[in-house]
């Protein structure tokens, strides 16, 4: 346990030589750091070890090599005296957020999809990408399968770190979807796969399986992006014979978090991540709290990402889970720009909305909040056959109770929703930001 302890504390050395090391190097660095991985998310004394010891080592080589973290005024090294950046800032100082020390085989440049509103590039330290695979593997063990190479990723990209590992489909549009079904269902149905990919495909896979009358039995589906409607989640249990687990993935990092088997949150990879939720001032709030998540990425010495600023919403609890991890577990609400803004100046974040949908799941598949107006709201459903005329007026009724105003709601019945760039399915769309 030791071994694997100072392993993972010191990863940072042993993945300099990942670039020029074999094949064989290779798959004895992600064997050596995924047996780690798996012993210190149930030790409740190695995990403060490796996380201290690697905030220190990032800390340490950001002051003195990445020039806009050495000017900043920070005699102690502790991170929480190290501001909060988020995209706006490194975009506007992108070369400063560079270490020094960075040679161009160093890294790879990639691009965030833009759902946030701010797509914008940044570098990744070529020296990490293999930790994406170990990441990857570790989260099909938490849904009860470790086996990497089994892996169907759906995706409008593929993850830099995990080419060759498993399949990648190349998800355009629901049309191509279409499609491309029958090949889709020949090849899912020959193996035991964990499918990989944004809630809009797998809504939309299962809603074709379904129709069809085709039942492909998986190991697990594990979905990113924004959370499965509690009524696509029981489809897919259905149609895919196995259990969903829901993950939190971004661009800048890969797999953040994901769920286990007692699906109650999902566990942070602390070994890789430090994650802090801030007030509005950047103050860390206490466990339990809802604020913005802030995230400490131990894994690119090329860019650091310090204190970095997701835009999400959520919350951490650190006790011990069901399962017997002791990795913090997350819990998301949102964005942090999506807010209802009100005629009285109040603004209200969407998800006090949800649970007047989330009771109706055996009803309504999905749903999408748009205002377009500051009296005006748009309600898309996408109605299951139970779905009745008159809940229309019952959900504008409790919408006027929850918003505490009286302005005009529109409750429509639609087919699909609107999709952004990257894929994804927004749960909150605001006419009035973009105008702005």
């Amino acid at each position: 346990m030791i071994f694997f302890s100072l392993f993972l504390k010191h990863s940072h050395r042993f993945y300099l030589f990942s670039l020029s090391g074999g094949k064989k190097y290779k798959s004895f660095i992600i064997f050596i750091d995924y047996k780690g991985l798996i012993r210190s998310e149930k030790s409740e004394y190695h995990l403060p070890q490796i996380q201290n010891g690697r905030i220190r080592a990032l800390l340490r080589h950001a002051k003195k090599s990445v020039p806009f973290w050495r000017e900043q005024k920070i005699e102690n090294l502790k991170l929480e005296n190290f501001p909060v950046t988020g995209k706006q800032e490194i975009k506007r100082d992108f070369k400063k957020f560079i270490s020094t020390d960075t040679t161009p085989s160093d890294y790879l440049e990639d691009i965030t999809s833009g759902t946030s509103g701010i797509p914008f590039s940044f570098l990744s330290d070529r020296r990490f990408l293999l930790r994406r695979s170990v990441m990857h593997k570790r989260g099909n063990s938490w849904a009860g399968f470790a086996e990497a190479d089994k892996t169907f990723r759906v995706l409008r990209r593929e993850i830099p770190g995990l080419e060759g590992l498993g399949t990648f489909y190349k998800f355009s549009d629901r049309d191509t979807l279409i499609k491309d079904k029958n090949n889709l269902y020949k090849i899912l149905s020959s193996s035991d796969f964990v499918l990989y990919s944004f809630s809009s495909f797998v809504t939309y896979f299962a809603e074709l399986a379904e129709k069809d009358n085709i039942v492909i039995p998986l190991k697990a589906v594990v979905s990113t992006g924004e959370k499965l409607s509690l009524f696509y989640k029981e489809l897919c249990e259905k149609t895919f014979k196995c259990k969903v687990f829901d993950s939190y993935s971004m661009r800048e990092f890969g797999r953040i978090a994901q769920e286990c088997g007692e699906h109650n949150g999902m566990h942070i990879n602390s070994e890789m991540f430090f994650i802090e939720i801030v007030g509005t001032n950047g103050e860390e709030l206490e466990d339990g709290r809802e604020g913005r998540i802030v995230i400490t990425s131990f894994d690119n010495y090329v860019m650091p990402f310090i204190r970095y600023d997701t835009g999400d919403i959520g919350r951490i609890i650190r006790e011990k889970c069901q399962c017997g991890r002791v990795l913090p577990r997350i819990f998301l609400s949102g964005r942090a720009g999506d807010n209802i803004q009100l005629g009285n100046g109040r603004k209200i974040h969407p998800s006090q909305l949800y649970k007047i949908f989330n009771r109706r799941f055996r009803e309504i598949k999905q749903f999408q909040i748009l205002q377009k107006t500051i009296n005006d709201i748009v309600i898309n459903i996408i109605p299951t056959e139970r779905f009745r005329s008159e809940e229309k007026e019952k959900i504008r009724d409790e919408i006027v109770i929850e918003l505490r105003q009286n302005i005009r709601i529109v409750v429509n019945t639609v087919d699909k929703l609107n999709l952004t760039s990257g894929g994804k399915i927004p749960v909150f769309i605001s006419e009035i930001k973009e105008k702005n």
